[in-house]
């Protein structure tokens, strides 16, 4: 019973071959079946040569040598193992688990979720759900709609302004300003301050190259900003 379906399998094969030939692939004019007393079972395609260019075992498992063009659907039940470059020329639908390397590289097919073992380079915008944290391509500008929490120490531009993680120090080294009050729970120190006599002049004027903070009305007595005509001292950072 094998026997008549290697021959079958061998004809049919053989059929194959001459319509090939008809069709200007002469180059295939070798057919060897090798019958039961072979132990590898198998049915070879040779080319003028005597070169094997396809091989079909006994469990039906083919080797090709050459490049293959297929012009139909290609369904394989088992796995696919390629040795060499895949060159995909249009959509990949794949309905389980992706992974480049065992981990290096990962999506998980039930929630999306992608794991990315090294670096992520984008050379377009990035954004998170539309726009709640976004990044331009083109300035490296970020916004972020939500709450931004930073374990670690901020900084911008190094130094300009900086806030330690461990103690909450905020450090500015450019003008602080504010378009609301400031309330303070402790004391507030002033570095190289001095408290100038104003004389009923402007602190802001008083304190000359110095920063004014403050005046100070003691006919009042409260305290008046920088730009009031009635303070008798002015609270001024550096020296006037």
């Amino acid at each position: 019973m094998k026997r008549t379906i290697w021959i079958t399998l061998g004809l049919m094969l053989l059929a194959g071959v001459a319509l090939a030939a008809t069709a200007g692939m002469s180059n295939f004019s070798g057919l060897d079946v090798k019958p039961k007393a072979y132990q590898t079972n198998s049915m070879v395609v040779r080319n003028d040569s005597g070169t094997a260019q396809m091989t079909m075992t006994k469990a039906g498992a083919v080797t090709w040598a050459g490049a293959q063009t297929m012009s139909s659907t290609l369904g394989v039940t088992g796995a696919l193992t390629l040795t060499g470059a895949a060159d995909l020329n249009s959509t990949a639908d794949v309905a389980g688990n992706f992974s480049v390397n065992t981990n290096k590289f990962t999506v998980t097919a039930a929630s999306g979720n992608t794991a990315v073992a090294g670096t992520l380079d984008s050379t377009g915008d990035f954004a998170v759900n539309t726009n709640k944290a976004t990044i331009a391509a083109a300035t490296g500008d970020t916004a972020i709609a939500g709450t931004l929490d930073s374990a670690g120490d901020f900084s911008v531009a190094t130094n300009k302004f900086t806030v330690a993680a461990a103690t909450g120090n905020t450090q500015v080294a450019g003008t602080f300003g504010s378009t609301g009050n400031a309330t303070f729970t402790t004391d507030v120190i002033f570095t190289a301050q001095s408290v100038v006599d104003a004389a009923n002049t402007a602190c802001s004027t008083t304190c000359g190259s110095a920063t004014c903070i403050f005046g100070f009305d003691a006919g009042v007595p409260a305290l008046v900003d920088c730009s009031g005509a009635t303070a008798d001292h002015c609270f001024c950072i550096g020296t006037p």
